[in-house]
């Protein structure tokens, strides 16, 4: 039997510069649950702490019992009936801090996703698209610009 084709890989979690299309089409997120449900099993796998631990954590943050089972069901691929919630879904990407498995998923939908130092990263490129633009502007006014010149009332 040929082995499964995993909803969610490696190459799906690395970092790129490319920008994805919006989800937007009949069947664009063909397929969707299943990469959520494998995020949520690959965020709990790769952490090293029981899933109880991992589940107590979240109901830490969220201030509401997640338990170990519910962590089972939200990871199986093949369950469709037990989604996790958003703000489970949410807690658990930052008990675990697997942002990377977050923008997977928002690549999917069209989206990218920053954590932490790479918004600074963001905004150091932002500011010198800005420096960028204000110094064309400035380039333009040098060759159309007059000194102000007023006359005394």
């Amino acid at each position: 039997m040929p082995k499964r084709r995993p909803a969610l890989t490696d190459l799906q979690m690395a970092f790129n510069f490319e920008v994805p299309q919006a989800a937007t089409d009949a069947g664009d997120l063909a397929g969707f649950g299943a990469m959520v449900a494998a995020g949520v099993a690959r965020a709990c796998r790769d952490d090293g702490r029981p899933r109880h631990e991992i589940a107590r954590a979240m109901g830490d943050v969220l201030g509401e019992p997640v338990s170990k089972a519910m962590l089972d069901a939200y990871a199986s691929e093949a369950r469709g009936e037990h989604n996790i919630p958003a703000h489970r879904w949410w807690a658990l990407i930052a008990v675990t801090g697997r942002w990377d498995i977050a923008d997977a998923l928002a690549a999917r939908c069209g989206a990218r996703l920053l954590s932490g130092d790479e918004i600074r990263a963001a905004e150091l490129g932002h500011v010198q698209a800005q420096i960028a633009e204000l110094q064309e502007r400035l380039r333009d006014l040098k060759g159309t610009a007059r000194p102000i010149e007023r006359s005394p009332r």
